[in-house]
């Protein structure tokens, strides 16, 4: 009989019941009839696996012959080979019949990936630079000093790595507050303004001459000529190593004369742009010879004609002397924010405006952070200048007291750090 027909008639059939049933008969009662009551044909021989076999011993072998053999990890059920579903252990899930670890929940700015949540790398706008996955401004190159004088304010950047001790000299008078109510005490029109030596006396109405720290060491280099808008020290005649605490603005190039004579004047700054013009309105100035060093100290008028020449013959008086009220400097370990450097530039670029200036000074810049507004109050405009989420905004007068947009912060930054704040 075929093989093939047997099996299929077979394989729908309660199979381990069957076998279970043939196990309790005896060869007799594997007749035709018996057999075909399980659906099996009706044979005294059954052929499974090329031998011979009759009856009862026959049916259940060939059903033995077709039980399957599993491969682990499946098991037998139902005659079937499966693979059991796995017990998961907690974080996995059972999906698609596996156990899998499901991919993490991300806080914000992490994302996915590789299965893990990591913080992108993010995109810097110049001047910041990626430094620790942040991205951040870098620091001045340059110190840079602020003197807040009577006719406006006079921002120098200084030449930190090519004069370093006659910047480290400098730094020293103005962090010692020596420079404080001091005078620009001589005038040279299209030569130099020259101040550093004198400050007015409030309580003997006189000018005393500022205490001398030990002299220093020549630095002059050609690669910081003497030209205009420069800052160089001053020193005694025909002593190259002779400069203290006096300094002067040069009006105009004087490199062929300055370069040269006594040992060259040492260059360790350079006026910003916007304050040459509070420098070039002191060497306009009227002058006085008060006597001593004072023979060209420039005075704080607008009166001419008689009216000028009497007020010369007049005592000193403070409110007739050009004046530097305070100085301050970016040179502390105290890093400005950007927000700083940008309002500083700001100042500088619009001192009618944005007056009175600001120290540079992060701990003294008068800047307030409220309700997400960090800004400063300039009270002789009642201008309010402040950033809020990467913008520069203006609020005053000109505005009818409403908030306009000025600019993008990342923009001023960029203006501000190449201007050295």
């Amino acid at each position: 009989m075929p093989i093939k027909p047997f099996f299929q008639n077979l394989i729908s059939l309660p199979v381990f019941a069957l076998m279970l049933t043939l196990a309790s008969a005896t060869d007799a009662l594997a007749t035709p009839a018996y057999m075909q009551q399980y659906g099996a044909p009706t044979c005294q021989t059954c052929h499974y696996d090329n031998s011979v076999s009759s009856g009862k011993a026959g049916l259940a072998a060939y059903l033995a012959s077709k039980t399957p053999a599993c491969s682990a990890p499946q098991v037998l059920q139902n005659n079937v080979c499966i693979t059991p579903v796995p017990t998961c252990t907690a974080p996995q899930v059972l999906q698609n019949n596996v156990c899998v670890t499901p991919p993490p929940t991300c806080i914000a700015p992490q994302v996915l990936q590789d299965n893990v949540c990591v913080t992108p790398i993010p995109t810097c706008i110049a001047p910041q630079a990626l430094q620790n996955n942040v991205c951040v401004t870098p620091p001045p190159a340059q110190t840079m000093v602020r003197l807040q004088t009577s006719l406006g304010l006079i921002d120098i950047r200084l030449f930190d790595a090519d004069a370093p001790l006659t910047v480290a000299n400098f730094l020293s008078y103005i962090d010692s507050g020596a420079y404080n109510s001091s005078l620009i005490h001589r005038s040279t029109p299209g030569f130099s303004v020259q101040g550093g030596g004198y400050v007015w006396n409030a309580k003997s109405k006189s000018v005393k001459t500022i205490a001398k720290k030990a002299p220093i060491v020549n630095e002059f280099s050609p690669s910081h000529s003497n030209l205009r808008g420069t800052v160089a020290m001053v020193k005694t005649s025909g002593k190259p190593d002779s400069a203290t605490n006096q300094w002067s603005f040069n009006l105009a190039d004087n490199s062929a004369n300055l370069d040269y004579q006594n040992g060259g004047s040492t260059v360790f700054g350079q006026v910003l742009e916007k304050s040459m013009a509070v420098v070039d309105a002191i060497a306009a100035l009227p002058r006085k010879n008060a006597g001593g060093a004072l023979t060209q100290l420039p005075i704080a008028t607008t009166l001419t004609g008689p009216v000028l020449k009497a007020l010369l013959k007049k005592p000193l008086a403070k409110n007739n002397l050009v004046t530097i009220n305070s100085v301050s400097s970016t040179h502390a370990n105290i890093a400005p924010s950007d927000a700083d450097r940008v309002f500083a530039y700001l100042e500088a670029a619009y001192p009618d405006q944005l007056a009175p200036a600001n120290p540079l000074s992060p701990s003294d810049a008068g800047s307030v952070s409220s309700g997400g507004y960090y800004y400063r109050y300039y009270a002789s405009t009642k201008i309010y200048v402040f950033t809020s989420n990467g913008g520069v905004y203006y609020r005053g007068p000109v505005s009818n007291n409403q908030d306009v947009s000025w600019g993008s912060l990342s923009d001023f930054l960029a203006l501000a750090v190449a201007a050295g704040y």
